[in-house]
C-alpha cells in the first residue's frame, strides 16, 4: 500500500511562478507585436501598390507615362479594399490566428498632381524613360544649337539697337518730308511727285505764281498750281452757293488740323526750323492762319447773310502765306523712287504663311476651343501682343526680331531627353499625322499655344522668318557690295532730302528687307523638307535686290526649286522648332504637353478624362488593431495598435 505524502507551496513561490508566467507571456506578446507591425507595413504596401497598378492605361499606351486618376472611387476606399482582402481569416478558429488584426483607418495625404510645379513630375518620368532609350546624339545636337543661337542673339540685339538709334537720328528728315506734304502739299513717292488736296499754302492773295508760294522748283510748282485757289475766288464761291459753304467748312476743318499738327511740331523742333529757309516763323504763321480758319468755320456755321459775308472778307484780309521755302533740288535725280518697302508689303499682304507654303490649301484647319488651358489655370501670364513682322518693318519702319532668338537653358541632358520624347510621341508640320491627335501640328502648339493648326503654323513661320532675317541681315552688312546696293536704293527714295541720317536709316531698312526676302525663301525651303545653313554669306543669297520689286509666290517657289543642297552646318524645319523650344521655359512646354495629352485621350478613349486630376505621388497612412491572444487578459478591450506609412511614387 502506497503511502501518501502531503506537500505545500509557499505564497512566495506562487508569486514567483506567476511572475515567470507573466514575463513569458509578455515576451510572446512583444514578439507578436513586432511581427504585427511588419505585417501592417506589408499590408499597406500591398494595398498601395495595388492602387498604383490602376494607373491610367491610355496615358501609358499613348505616352508611356504612369499617372493615377483621382476620380471615381477614393484612394482610401481602394486601399482599404485590397488590405481587407489580405486580412480575411482562412481559419475559423481565431485563437490559432497569430495576428487576427483589423484595419481601423486609412488616410491619403500630400497628393502631388501632374500639373503642379509646371509639370515637373511628368518631366522627371520623361527623363528617366528617355535616358534608357539613349539620347547621346540628341545631346550633341543640343550643344551645337546652343552655341549657334547664343551668338546670333547678340548680333540681332546689336542690329535692333543700331536701327533704333538711326531712326531717332533720321527723325528730323522724316519730319521735313511730312512738313513738305502738310505745308506745300508735295508728296514724293513711287518715282513721282503729287500734291495733297488740303495743305497750308492752298489759299493765297495776289498773283498765282511760284514766287507767291515761295516755290523755287518748276516741277513742284507744276504739281502744285492746280490745287491752289485765290482767297477772292474762295470767298466768291462761298457767297454764291450753300453747297460750297458746306464744302469749305469741311476743308477748313481739315486745314485747321494740319496747321495745328505742323505748328506743334515746329514749336518742339526749333533746330529743324532753323535749317529751312523761312522756317523760324513757321509756327507763328500757321497759328495765325489757324485762327483765321477757325473764325471762318464759326461764321459759316451760323446764319449766312450780307453781314456775315463782309465779316468773312475782313477776317481773310489778314491771311499771310507761310514764308517757309523748302529745297527740292535733286527730287528728279535722287529721290522719290519706287520704295521696295511698299512693294514688299503689298506682296505679303495675305500673310507670310501663304507665301511660303507650296500648297496653302492643304494646311490643317483643326482647332481646339480651350488652348493653353493648364498654363492659364495654374499660372497667370500675359501673352505679348503679336506683331506682323512685315508690317513692323515696312509700315512702322522698325527693326524688331520679337525675341525670336533666345538663349537656351543650361540643363542640356533634360532638354535632350525632352526633345527626344517629343520626337517620338508628338507630331509637327512636316510629319504624318499620328492617329487620334486633336491638333496636327503639336510641336507648333507647344511653342505658340494658339487655338488652331493654321494659327500655330503661321506663328512658327513668322518666327523662322524673323530668325532667318537676323542671320541674313548680318551677312549683308559684312558685304561691301550689298551695302552699296542698299545705299543706292536709299538715295533713290530719300536722296532729295540730302539728310544723311535719313539716308543711312533707309539703307538699314532696305538691308533688313533684303534679308527678310531671303528669309522667306529660306522658310519656304524648310517647309518643303530642305535644310538651310544657320549662317549664310551674301554670295549664297537666292534673292537679288531688284527682285524685291517683283516679289511673288511664284518667284519664291522658283527659288526653292533651285535651292542647293547644303552641308553639315545646315538645319531642317524640326531643328528650327528645337531652337524655339529650347529657348522656352520648360514648365510652359510641359503644361502644353498636358493639354495635347488630355485632348487625345478624350478623343480616343475617355471623353471626360482630365489629366489635371492625375497624381504622380501621394502619402498613405494606415492604423491597425490587434487583440490580446492569450486566454487570460484583463478585459475584452485589451490589445494594441500598429501604424504604417507608405510613400507612393511612380
Amino acid at each position: 500500500m502506497r503511502q501518501r505524502k502531503e506537500g505545500s507551496i509557499t505564497v512566495f513561490l506562487t508569486f514567483i511562478f506567476l511572475v515567470i508566467i507573466a514575463l513569458g507571456c509578455g515576451m510572446i506578446e512583444l514578439a507578436r507585436g513586432s511581427v504585427a507591425e511588419d505585417q501592417a507595413q506589408r499590408l499597406l504596401r500591398i494595398g498601395t501598390e495595388s492602387l498604383q497598378a490602376e494607373y491610367s492605361e491610355p496615358m501609358y499606351r499613348e505616352y508611356h507615362l504612369f499617372f493615377l486618376e483621382d476620380a471615381g472611387k477614393s484612394y482610401e476606399d481602394t486601399i482599404q479594399f485590397y488590405i481587407n482582402k489580405n486580412l480575411e481569416k482562412n481559419n475559423p478558429v481565431s485563437v490559432t490566428d497569430m495576428f487576427d488584426g483589423t484595419l481601423e483607418e486609412v488616410s491619403v495625404t500630400d497628393k502631388t498632381y501632374v500639373t503642379e510645379d509646371g509639370g515637373q513630375a511628368m518631366l522627371n518620368q520623361i527623363c528617366e524613360y528617355m535616358k534608357r532609350e539613349g539620347v547621346s546624339q540628341m545631346l550633341e545636337n543640343v550643344k551645337v544649337q546652343k552655341g549657334a543661337l547664343d551668338s546670333m542673339q547678340e548680333e540681332s540685339e546689336e542690329l535692333e539697337k543700331t536701327a533704333t538709334e538711326q531712326k531717332e537720328e533720321a527723325e528730323d528728315g522724316r519730319n521735313l518730308i511730312e512738313w513738305m506734304k502738310n505745308v506745300d502739299g508735295v508728296c514724293v513717292k513711287g518715282g513721282k511727285t503729287s500734291c495733297n488736296k488740303v495743305f497750308a499754302k492752298m489759299f493765297f492773295h495776289g498773283e498765282k505764281k511760284a514766287q507767291t508760294f515761295h516755290i523755287t522748283d518748276s516741277n513742284i510748282w507744276k504739281q502744285m498750281k492746280d490745287q491752289v485757289i485765290s482767297i477772292e475766288e474762295m470767298l466768291k464761291q462761298i457767297s454764291e452757293k450753300e453747297t460750297k459753304r458746306r464744302e469749305y467748312v469741311k476743308i477748313f476743318q481739315k486745314l485747321s488740323d494740319v496747321c495745328e499738327k505742323t505748328a506743334e511740331e515746329a514749336e518742339q523742333n526749333p533746330s529743324m526750323c532753323a535749317s529751312v529757309s523761312g522756317g523760324t516763323s513757321l509756327a507763328a504763321e500757321l497759328r495765325k492762319n489757324q485762327s483765321i480758319i477757325r473764325q471762318s468755320i464759326s461764321l459759316l456755321s451760323g446764319k449766312w447773310d450780307e453781314e456775315t459775308a463782309q465779316k468773312l472778307q475782313i477776317v481773310w484780309k489778314s491771311y499771310k502765306m507761310p514764308s517757309v521755302c523748302f529745297d527740292y533740288e535733286g527730287v528728279d535725280e535722287e529721290g522719290g523712287g519706287e520704295n521696295p518697302l511698299d512693294v514688299f508689303s503689298s506682296a505679303l499682304s495675305d500673310g507670310i504663311l501663304k507665301m511660303v507654303m507650296k500648297d496653302y490649301d492643304k494646311v490643317s484647319n483643326q482647332e481646339v476651343k480651350n488652348p493653353d488651358h493648364y498654363l492659364s489655370l495654374f499660372r497667370e501670364q500675359e501673352k505679348a501682343a503679336k506683331k506682323d513682322p512685315v508690317k513692323t518693318l515696312t509700315e512702322d519702319e522698325e527693326v524688331d526680331f520679337q525675341n525670336s532668338i533666345q538663349k537656351m537653358g543650361d540643363s542640356a541632358v533634360t532638354e535632350a531627353c525632352l526633345l527626344a520624347y517629343l520626337h517620338k510621341y508628338f507630331s509637327n508640320g512636316l510629319e504624318n499625322l499620328k492617329t487620334g491627335n486633336v491638333l496636327r501640328y503639336e510641336w507648333e502648339y507647344l511653342i505658340t499655344g494658339g487655338k488652331s493648326d493654321k494659327e500655330n503654323l503661321s506663328d512658327i513661320v513668322e518666327r523662322i522668318v524673323l530668325l532667318r532675317t537676323a542671320a541674313n541681315t548680318s551677312a549683308l552688312f559684312v558685304s561691301a557690295k550689298s551695302r552699296e546696293t542698299a545705299h543706292a536704293a536709299a538715295l533713290a527714295v530719300v536722296g532729295f532730302t540730302a539728310i544723311e541720317p535719313l539716308i543711312r536709316f533707309m539703307q538699314t531698312l532696305f538691308t533688313v528687307l533684303w534679308g527678310m526676302a531671303e528669309a522667306v525663301v529660306d522658310t519656304a525651303a524648310l517647309m518643303q523638307g530642305k535644310h538651310v545653313p544657320l549662317v549664310k554669306t551674301a554670295d549664297q543669297f537666292c534673292v537679288d535686290f531688284p527682285e524685291l520689286f517683283g516679289f511673288t509666290h511664284d518667284l519664291v517657289m522658283k527659288k526653292v526649286s533651285q535651292y542647293k543642297q547644303q552641308g553639315k552646318t545646315s538645319f531642317g524645319y524640326e531643328e528650327y522648332l528645337c531652337f524655339f523650344l529650347l529657348g522656352m521655359e520648360q514648365s510652359t512646354v510641359c503644361l502644353r504637353m498636358l493639354d495635347l495629352m488630355e485632348w487625345k485621350i478624350q478623343k480616343k478613349y475617355v471623353p471626360k478624362f482630365r489629366v489635371g486630376l492625375c497624381t504622380s505621388q501621394f502619402n498613405v497612412k494606415a492604423r491597425f488593431s490587434y487583440p490580446w491572444k492569450l486566454p487570460f487578459h484583463l478585459s475584452a478591450e485589451t490589445g494594441f495598435e500598429a501604424e504604417a506609412e507608405q510613400l507612393a511614387v511612380y
